[in-house]
């Protein structure tokens, strides 16, 4: 039967180990609050063959429920119609 004595081995996963605990850690705990509103102005299209305004809303990695104080500021922020 192989001895259990601590080896790099063990080590080397228990340092994984730890490295995936605190990036989860940090997803949940940091990262799911962290809501921002960007703007940009791009000068893409002509004057003179589209609208005067282009609006593009991209929400992306999003996981929210509707009683979230924080995510329905971050939608009030965007000063796009809806609720």
């Amino acid at each position: 039967m192989p001895s259990l004595s601590w080896t790099p081995v063990w080590t080397v996963l228990l340092a994984i180990g730890a490295i995936g605990v605190a990036c989860v850690l940090w997803g949940v705990l940091v990262e799911r609050f962290w809501y921002r509103v960007r703007r940009y102005r791009v000068a893409i299209l002509p004057a003179a063959t589209g609208p005067d305004r282009l609006t593009v809303l991209h929400l992306s990695d999003l996981h929210f429920v509707r009683s979230d104080p924080r995510f329905k500021d971050l939608l009030r922020r965007t000063g796009l119609p809806g609720d």
